[in-house]
């Protein structure tokens, strides 16, 4: 018979799942936290370093569009899709220098990067929980075998 208040993890296999799931959660928070955080920062510092203007598109192709700015007198081509104003203008990011930089990272590419770093750290979490649990189970089991052989030889014939 077990003593009152020892967890029976082998008999009650409902709670592992519990356990595990909420170890791979906060894993999975753990480190996905400090990743948006990390994003985020790289976002503030590349917005204190560049700046966004409004230029005009002068020539669109497929994949690139030729814009210019500052009253003509600045001008380049810009890949990948323009963040559209109207039709005939965009706003641009420009780096201290004046020449043509992407786009900083946005909201998604925010929550993309924390998930990223979230999803293996909770497998891990999972697995290492799921491969802990059974092992400190049986040990117990072991041990409370081991101690009732022990009182039972004890109080021999």
């Amino acid at each position: 018979m077990r003593p009152t208040g020892e967890w029976a993890w082998a008999g009650r296999g409902h709670r592992a799942h519990g356990v595990t799931a909420l170890v791979a959660l906060l894993a999975g928070c753990l480190a996905g936290l400090p990743a948006a955080g990390s994003l985020v920062r790289e976002i503030d510092a590349y917005r204190a370093t560049h700046r966004q203007v409004v230029a005009r598109i002068a020539e669109e192709r497929a994949i690139v569009s030729h814009v210019v700015w500052d009253g003509g007198r600045q001008g380049g081509w810009a890949r990948g899709p323009l963040d559209r104003v109207s039709d005939t203008t965009a706003r641009i990011w420009l780096d201290a220098r004046g020449r043509l930089a992407p786009r900083p990272l946005g909201a998604v590419e925010v929550v993309f990067g924390a998930f990223i770093a979230a999803v293996p750290a909770g497998a891990l979490g999972w697995l290492v929980v799921g491969a802990l649990l059974p092992w400190w189970a049986a040990r117990r089991a072991v041990l409370r075998v081991d101690r009732e052989w022990r009182e039972y030889g004890s109080s021999g014939p």
